[in-house]
């Protein structure tokens, strides 16, 4: 698990350093009105942040055991650390729409939405998704 989250957290802190840097920018044109600004800034960072994630994903896809391999070498961590950097890669893409749309939230004032978004997260959404895996994929089976 450590050695994945290690691996995993390279486009993790890019997603989330993107969607945190637009946040002056879109709260700046929601201020002033300009909302076709405020799209364009929102299209172009989810755009960069979902182009991130889909090549960390692809990466991580072919190269999972080779990237495990380069922190340990025993075969049957490489095989476990393989199998949770795959399926991590998989929620990429939509963490980046997350993490964007706390970004609006924030920078709109919409605070409520935002927190409620981040609990739903890291709460109930997740415990319940993870039961599920379990259930239909179980790890020591």
């Amino acid at each position: 698990m450590g050695v994945m989250q290690r691996l995993e957290m390279i486009p993790f802190q890019l997603i989330m350093g993107i969607s945190d840097g637009v946040i002056p920018l879109v709260a700046y044109t929601f201020a002033s009105g300009d909302r076709r600004r405020m799209r364009a800034a929102i299209r172009m960072t989810l755009g960069i942040g979902l182009t991130i994630s889909l090549a960390g994903l692809v990466l991580y896809e072919i190269f999972a055991s080779d990237l495990v391999r380069l922190f340990i070498n025993d075969p049957s961590v490489v095989e476990y650390g393989a199998s949770f950097l795959r399926l991590r890669a998989l929620a990429m893409p939509s963490v980046v729409v997350e993490f964007m749309l706390i970004a609006v939230f924030q920078a709109t004032g919409s605070a409520r939405q935002a927190i409620v978004l981040s609990l739903l997260r890291k709460g109930t959404v997740d415990i319940v998704l993870m039961a599920l895996a379990n259930f239909m994929w179980p790890l020591m089976a």
